[in-house]
């Protein structure tokens, strides 16, 4: 008994959490710290770049209020049909950018995945060959 407690704890101090087994109902990448989720490196240029085309209708129109000194903070410019445009013309951009982001990124067609293994006691990370 206090072998099996000996390595749940040891397994907190090694990983920063409880082993999967003893956190019923928790997916393993939900565990696993800041390289996961949302906020991994692999995954906040796209969304960065996602949101900020979202969001690059409603700068510009904001610009050309400021610029045509139209009052920017006034509801009277923007009205409900000029901002369903404006998020028609967002959901646009990012749709046509997830299309860039799938045909120009990646790896080449008909590439072989590597799975991740160990090689002379070294952690390989998977990658494509």
């Amino acid at each position: 008994m206090e072998r099996a407690a000996e390595g749940r704890f040891s397994a907190i101090w090694r990983y920063g959490h409880a082993p999967f087994a003893v956190i019923p109902n928790c997916a393993p990448h939900a565990l696993s710290g800041a390289e996961s989720g949302l906020f991994s490196r692999t995954m906040i240029r796209p969304i960065f770049t996602e949101l900020a085309l979202f969001l690059a209708p409603f700068v510009a129109y904001a610009i050309y209020l400021v610029a045509t000194r139209a009052g920017l903070f006034d509801p009277a410019s923007w009205p409900w049909q000029r901002v369903g445009w404006l998020t028609l013309c967002a959901f646009v951009l990012m749709i046509g950018s997830f299309i860039g982001f799938a045909h120009f990124s990646g790896d080449a067609p008909h590439s072989e995945y590597v799975p991740a293994h160990m090689e002379n006691g070294k952690f390989v990370p998977g990658h494509m060959k």
